[in-house]
């Protein structure tokens, strides 16, 4: 039987990078680029796993091409408006998954979050959804 080891990664190898659209700063955890791309930029990036903070409402980065998990995992509240309805985010480590390239604009009912992202191209990458979350006490 084969068994999964959880490493931490020190932050101190954390990147900051920021948002695509220049409305915030991301710091990256972990991620792979394609061969000769440059790991600072987005051109090339197959997948990228980071924690962000979203302290005002605004527009959401156009990822056409990528698939998004995302997870609020500080404060609630973060609702993404779209053109065919919202993706609801509130409830913290609940992931939702979403086209990258959907026009979103974010709004939040309670304040400042921060939320995790794995963000996977779509012709290089395939994924399955996982989620960890710590037991109830």
């Amino acid at each position: 039987m084969m068994t999964t080891r959880l490493t931490p990664l020190p932050p101190e190898s954390f990147r900051s990078k920021p948002w695509k659209n220049g409305g915030g700063i991301t710091l990256d955890i972990a991620d792979a680029t394609a061969p000769g791309a440059d790991p600072s930029g987005w051109e090339g990036m197959v997948w990228r796993l980071g924690r962000t903070a979203i302290v005002q409402p605004g527009p959401f980065s156009d990822l056409t091409g990528y698939e998004r998990l995302q997870a609020v995992i500080v404060g609630s509240g973060l609702v993404l408006e779209g053109p065919s309805g919202a993706i609801d985010l509130r409830r913290p480590f609940t992931p939702v998954r979403y086209d990258g390239g959907l026009p979103l604009v974010s709004r939040l009912e309670n304040g400042p979050v921060e939320v995790v992202n794995l963000i996977v191209e779509q012709c290089r990458a395939l994924w399955r959804r996982w989620w960890w979350q710590p037991a109830r006490r």
